[in-house]
């Protein structure tokens, strides 16, 4: 053959190979199923005076009941009290709604407040309601029973001999209750009215639109007793956990009595709120699971499915009710780890379009208003070993530690799960530009604007990068900074000051098993960077919690505050958090921990209006909430003596990179163990 022609042969071949490649890397989409529920949606709100009872001792229930064109969707029952929390179980299919009137037989259960484990609940109630609305007013009877029963936890039995005991305490310990339901009905326009949340790009990433985790100002004083804390909705689509089931624990292998969606947080933007969440699916399954758990009755098949399918939805912020769903059936996996359920592909949106990353890699853009896809690409490598993973029957492996999604200046900034940051137009999903190795383990990019361009801020193994946003050009680079044995933390940056780790992990002092670090800032120019101050590591040891931003905090625009770690003396009564001002490191006030209540892991600080309300720890399933007053930079106080406060709803974390709860005009958007909760925190 001709050397030109043998050329035009191998160089035609290899045309056509790529394009079989590309082919087969393009060949991946799936898909989109976008529904959009149809239906008058209505809240009812109705009192059950003496409908708890224990001990001889009755108080009220608090009884929300949400539904779509007659069919009851869901439920939600608060103590006023507080003699119960953690609502769950709820079995809505005797309750039906018909000419403004509820009716049925209602199912739910909860936790009395001194039980902690998620799957046994110890209080369970059988109502039967008949309440009629005239206008918003609705008045009727209820009647059934509650009972008080703890399960019996004998691990050696069989799980249905112990539901069998635990049935018989049930029915031992029923109570008989009765009595006038009143309360309201609100629906359609009114309700939306009545609860309606301001619109704007209010929390539109995973750590709040500037990446500060702080929403915009309500102009109202937040309660600081969450007990008062009003429950405006729980949202009309169930929810798995945040937490995923573990093949190395007992029993369910999670303490949740249903798999994982995965341990993506809400963001909220003009009035409507966003999700990304998968939903195990297949016929695939670790059979593993079921030799090992089957025996004894704790094998659920739905818990060890191996793939997912990929759901984006979107809810009206007022009203917590589905306005899209968009589905991707088997687009996704199962992550089936406590420490790794496809932990942060938060969602972010800008300029109309929700950007989304599902378990196999693939890369979603949908219309914001109406669910439909504008574009899919994937992540390229990690898809493809991903989808290969898949079919061989392999489960994910090892910590799959997924960064949210970040937008700027037109670009979508996605992890490629290689330590990678690839960019890609938010028009069209063509791939603008890729940096290697540039995210650290816990690393989402920050975004700074400057000269009218936005850049992307990022850290791996102890370099900060500047990135410019549309064309992925590194602008400038801080080096030799601080490192954390378990990856590096996404650093904290408000306006033109970056503050970061400084003491690299070798060479850290430690407090038991945790290193201290030395934390300290910069200020930042087109130019690069230039160090401002640091602050001497004996007086305020830096623990580096991969929570959100590492414990730090905003207090005003001028300056900052971050969780102290513990100093040799071991006092109780030692500092918790400093304030400093950015632009000099002085310390403005040092809060100490008197009383001592105060013993906070890995927590994550959310700043709104009057409050500062940091979760104690956001790792290990119980959501307590430790909530500070901040009336000032040297006006920092706990506002109960008490140590931590919770919300009534069955509680969900993910794992060393949290889930986040936006906060946007006084109401507090919380994902939990069913579900994501509203809650208004304005003072009435």
């Amino acid at each position: 053959m001709h050397c030109t022609t043998l050329g035009r042969w191998v160089a035609g071949t290899l045309l056509l190979l790529l394009m079989l490649v590309g082919s087969a890397r393009a060949a991946a989409p799936v898909a989109p199923r976008v529904e959009r529920p149809e239906g008058e949606y209505a809240r009812w709100t109705l009192t059950l005076p003496g409908a708890m009872a224990d001990k001889g001792r009755p108080s009220d229930v608090l009884l929300y009941v949400w539904t779509r064109g007659g069919a009851a969707r869901q439920a939600m029952a608060v103590s006023p009290t507080d003699a119960f929390r953690d609502f769950r179980d709820a079995d809505l299919s005797g309750l039906k709604e018909a000419g403004g009137r509820l009716t049925g037989a209602i199912r739910f259960a909860a936790h009395a407040q001194a039980v902690t484990d998620s799957n046994w609940p110890d209080v369970h109630w059988q109502i039967d309601l008949d309440v009629s609305a005239a206008g918003q007013a609705a008045d009727g009877t209820f009647s059934g029973t509650c009972a008080v029963a703890a399960a019996p936890r004998d691990k050696e039995k069989p799980l249905a001999d112990l539901l069998r005991q635990w049935a018989d305490a049930q029915k031992s310990a029923a109570v008989a209750v009765r009595g006038r339901a009143t309360g309201t009905r609100h629906s359609g326009d009114a309700y939306r009215r009545l609860e309606a949340v301001a619109g704007g790009p209010a929390w539109t990433r995973w750590l709040g639109s500037d990446g500060t985790m702080s929403g915009p100002s309500s102009g109202r004083d937040l309660l600081t007793d969450l007990r008062r804390a009003r429950l405006v909705w729980r949202c009309e689509q169930a929810l798995g956990p945040g937490k995923g089931q573990v093949t190395r624990y007992g029993d369910f292998g999670t303490w949740y009595r249903m798999p994982s969606y995965g341990g993506s947080s809400p963001v909220v933007s003009d009035g409507r709120l966003y999700l990304y969440y998968y939903v195990p699916s297949g016929d695939a399954y670790i059979k593993e699971e079921e030799q090992k758990r089957g025996p004894r009755g704790y094998f659920m098949r739905d818990m060890w499915l191996l793939g997912a399918d990929d759901v984006v939805i979107c809810l009206d912020a007022a009203t917590g009710q589905t306005l899209w769903r968009t589905t991707y059936p088997a687009g996704g996996r199962t992550f089936l780890t406590g420490k790794s359920n496809l932990i942060n592909s938060t969602v972010a949106v800008a300029d109309g379009t929700v950007v989304a990353v599902g378990g196999l890699g693939r890369v979603y853009a949908l219309d914001a208003a109406t669910g439909e896809q504008r574009w899919q690409a994937t992540l390229g490598p990690e898809h493809e070993a991903a989808v290969k993973e898949l079919a061989a029957g392999q489960p994910a492996g090892g910590r799959a530690f997924g960064h949210a999604i970040t937008i700027a200046d037109g670009v979508a900034a996605v992890d490629d799960e290689r330590g990678g940051l690839l960019g890609l137009d938010l028009k069209t999903g063509q791939r603008r530009w890729l940096v290697a190795k540039v995210l650290g383990r816990f690393v989402t990019p920050q975004v700074w604007t400057c000269g009218g361009k936005s850049h992307f801020v990022t850290l791996s193994d102890g370099v900060v990068r500047c990135i410019e946003a549309a064309t992925g050009k590194e602008i400038w680079q801080i080096d030799r900074l601080g490192t954390r044995k378990w990856g590096d933390c996404t650093p904290y940056l408000q306006g033109d000051h970056l503050v970061v780790n400084l003491t690299p992990e070798d060479q850290a002092q430690k407090d038991g098993k945790t290193a201290i670090h030395q934390a300290g800032c910069f200020k930042l120019a087109l130019q690069g960077a230039t160090k401002v101050w640091d602050l001497p590591v004996a007086e305020y040891p830096y623990p580096v919690h991969p929570a959100g931003h590492g414990g730090f905090m905003r207090v005003d625009d001028r300056h900052i505050g971050f969780v102290l770690g513990k100093r040799p003396a071991d006092d109780k009564r030692q500092p918790i958090l400093v304030v400093v001002e950015l632009a000099t490191g002085r310390v403005i006030h040092t809060l100490m921990n008197d009383p001592p209540v105060v013993t906070w892991n890995a927590p994550t600080i959310h700043r709104a209006d009057n409050l500062a309300l940091a979760v104690r720890d956001n790792w290990h399933d119980q959501m307590d909430w430790y909530v500070f007053t901040v009336r000032g930079p040297r006006d920092i106080a706990l506002a109960t003596t008490g140590g931590t406060q919770r919300f009534p709803h069955q509680p969900t974390t993910s794992y060393e990179v949290p889930l986040v709860s936006p906060i946007v005009d006084g109401r507090i958007f919380v994902r939990g163990g069913e579900g994501i909760y509203c809650y208004d925190l304005r003072r009435p």
